[in-house]
């Protein structure tokens, strides 16, 4: 079995799953991103947790449980998110019993990178789960529309060069005499 918390590079569509085991007033700091006056990270303590180089804000989500508790949070992994439902159903009621605080991590927040997610406390690992595959038909297409062989662009023929162009030219060199005109009596 290949191990859970590798994500190979690029996007493999994933979604790991912790529980997170702080107290609701100390979730807000958990999550605060701290920076110096270059605007260079120097604290996230989520990011630390994960024990990741890198993890991009944007595709993670902390949210307590409760928050999704009517809609069940088996459901929101594979209805919200896309993930397969093989792949969650086995946990389904784990997930759906869960308390406390959440945290989803999607394999884009490491931006294509290959990363071993190494968590720690406050965090603990439940599980990770891939993306239903995509099915594409394997039977060819039967329609009158599909058959024969496409050679080019059926349509008009591109019209002709316009006659603008010459009128352009003519504009631009009335305009021009005009200006050297104009110059001349504001010189003389």
């Amino acid at each position: 079995m290949s191990d859970p918390l590798h994500s190979p590079p690029g996007h493999h569509r994933r979604i790991w799953v912790f529980s997170v085991d702080l107290p609701e007033d100390e979730i807000p700091a958990f999550n605060r991103e701290s920076y110096n006056e270059d605007g260079d990270m120097t604290n996230w303590p989520l990011k630390d947790a994960l024990g990741v180089p890198f993890l991009d804000h944007d595709f993670i989500e902390l949210f307590n449980a409760s928050d999704i508790k009517e809609y069940g949070l088996s459901r929101y992994l594979t209805d919200a998110n896309g993930m397969a439902e093989k792949e969650v159903a086995p946990d389904a009621e784990k997930l759906d019993a869960l308390k406390g605080h959440i945290l989803l991590v999607l394999s884009e927040a490491f931006d294509e990178r290959e990363v071993r997610l190494n968590p720690k406390p406050p965090l603990n690992f439940l599980g990770v789960y891939k993306q239903e595959p995509m099915s594409m038909p394997t039977e060819p297409l039967r329609s009158e529309s599909a058959k024969g062989i496409l050679t080019g662009t059926p349509g008009k023929t591109p019209p002709p060069p316009e006659k603008s162009g010459l009128i352009s030219k003519l504009l631009v060199a009335a305009f021009l005499l005009v200006l050297a005109i104009a110059a001349w009596l504001l010189v003389f």
